[in-house]
C-alpha cells in the first residue's frame, strides 16, 4: 500500500477534527504531525486501506489505550471507527467469541424520558441457553467498575424463559449523573465451571441527546375503553447513522393491587415512520393503572456485541372500561 495514500488520508481526517465549524481549513504539519506520530494510527488507517477491519479496530483499541497518544489522535481513531461502520454497514469483527449456548449480548445506553425529566442508565441484555451456566457478568471501563453482579454493582434480572427455551437476563445501572466517557469497555463473563471469557468492545456516540415525544394519551389522564390509541412523534435521535438497525418498542405494564407492576402488553418490530398504535390487543386493557415505555433502539454490530442507542419516552395513566 502507497504510504503516501495512508498519509494523506490521516492528514485529511485529522484536518475535519481540527478545523472550525465555520470555515475550511489548509492542510498544515501542524494538523498531520501529532497524527503521524502514533504508529497504531497509521497502522489502523493502513489496514482500513487493505479492507483488513478486525486489524483496524486492534489498532484503533491500541490508539486508544496509549496513555502518550493526544487529544488529536485519539479523536482520529475514533473517526476512522466510524468511517469503518458505514463501510461494513454497522457490522465490525472482533477477535474474541461468547462461550457456547451465549446470543450476542447487547450493551446499550438507556435515556429514558420522564415527566420531570431524563434518567440514564447503562444495562445489559443476553440469552444463554441454561442460565445456571453463568455464574457472573461484569463491565469495565479500565480500572472502573460500572456494573457486576456478583459484586451486587447493578440490578441483575434473568426469570425469563422465551418460546424457544432460551433464557433472558439483564444488568442494569442505577439512574448515572452521564453516560461512561467514549472508549474501551471490558465484558467479563464468569460459567459456573469457573472458566472465564474477557472480550472488549469500543462504545462510541452512543449516547442520545433527545427522546421520543407522545401525543396522546397524556401524563396522567384518565382513558376509556378496553384498547386506547397511542400517538407519537415519529422519531429518529440526533446522533443517529444511516447504517444503524433500528427497531421500535412498545411496552405497556398494569400495577397490581401490591403496587408491583407487570406486563400486560407489547410490541416489538423494525421502527418506521408510524405514529400511531392501537394498545392491548384482542385481550384489551382492564380498568387499571398503567405504565407505557415507546422505546427506540439504534444499534451497531461489534463482534459478539450489540452496541444500543436507547431513546424512549414513559408515562403513566388510568384505564376504565
Amino acid at each position: 500500500m502507497n504510504i503516501l495514500k495512508i498519509a494523506l488520508a490521516i492528514t485529511a481526517l485529522s484536518i475535519n477534527i481540527a478545523a472550525p465549524a465555520c470555515g475550511k481549513s489548509e492542510v498544515t504539519e501542524e494538523h498531520a504531525v501529532p497524527v503521524l506520530r502514533v504508529p497504531a494510527l497509521t497502522a489502523a488507517h493502513n489496514a482500513f486501506l487493505e479492507g483488513d477491519h478486525l486489524t483496524m479496530v486492534k489498532r484503533v483499541r491500541d490508539v486508544l489505550a496509549d496513555k502518550n497518544a493526544d487529544t488529536m489522535a485519539k479523536d482520529n481513531a475514533r473517526e476512522l471507527l466510524e468511517k469503518a461502520y458505514e463501510a461494513t454497514n454497522g457490522k465490525l469483527p472482533a477477535d474474541w467469541t461468547l462461550p457456547a449456548g451465549f446470543e450476542p449480548i447487547a450493551y446499550k445506553q438507556v435515556r429514558q424520558e420522564h415527566s420531570d425529566g431524563p434518567e440514564l442508565r447503562v444495562r445489559l441484555d443476553g440469552r444463554v441457553d441454561d442460565l445456571k451456566r453463568m455464574k457472573g457478568l461484569a463491565l469495565l471501563r479500565g480500572s472502573t467498575v460500572i456494573l457486576d453482579s456478583q459484586a451486587g454493582v447493578g440490578r441483575f434480572t434473568g426469570d425469563g424463559v422465551d418460546e424457544d427455551g432460551m433464557h433472558y437476563f439483564s444488568l442494569e445501572t442505577r439512574d448515572l449523573p452521564a453516560f461512561p466517557e467514549p472508549g474501551i469497555m471490558t465484558l467479563r463473563v464468569t460459567l459456573a465451571d469457573g472458566s472465564v471469557t474477557e472480550g472488549w468492545f469500543i462504545s462510541d456516540r452512543l449516547a442520545a441527546s433527545t427522546s421520543p415525544v407522545v401525543i396522546e394519551p397524556g401524563e396522567a389522564v384518565s382513558v376509556k375503553g378496553a384498547n386506547p390509541v397511542l400517538k407519537w412523534v415519529p422519531f429518529r435521535s440526533p446522533e443517529s447513522a444511516k447504517y444503524e438497525r433500528r427497531n421500535l418498542i412498545l411496552w405497556l405494564s398494569r400495577r397490581s393491587d401490591d403496587g408491583l407492576y407487570s406486563k400486560a402488553w407489547t410490541s416489538f418490530g423494525p421502527a418506521a415512520d408510524r405514529g400511531d398504535a392501537v394498545l392491548g390487543g384482542e385481550a384489551g386493557l382492564t380498568t387499571g393503572d398503567y405504565a407505557l415505555d415507546v422505546v427506540y433502539d439504534e444499534s451497531r454490530r461489534f463482534g459478539p456485541m450489540s452496541l444500543v442507542r436507547r431513546s424512549s419516552r414513559a408515562l403513566s395513566f388510568h384505564v376504565t372500561r
